[in-house]
């Protein structure tokens, strides 16, 4: 068995990298997302209710998953449509 390797073209970066697209793209699902955590975690135990909070306002690495998930939700729908 045999394969064809094709390099392909590098392009410098115009601007430093940026997560404003992805953020952009994923801001009505992340609102969604944390509505549904703030809906769930409601407790009579009140470090629960806290917890959810603290993890819709700390943003960081917890919040990549949800985002990288409708990222990749919104990438096949559109593929879905060619």
């Amino acid at each position: 068995m045999s394969a064809d390797i094709v390099p392909l073209p590098r392009k410098q970066p115009e601007a430093p990298a940026s997560l404003d697209p992805i953020l952009s793209l994923t801001a009505s699902g992340m609102n969604s997302v944390n509505a549904v955590i703030l809906d769930r975690m409601q407790s009579k135990i009140p470090l629960i209710p806290a917890l959810a909070g603290h993890l819709i306002a700390g943003g960081g690495e917890k919040r990549l998953r949800p985002m990288l998930t409708l990222a990749g939700a919104e990438l096949v729908e559109h593929q879905a449509h060619i």
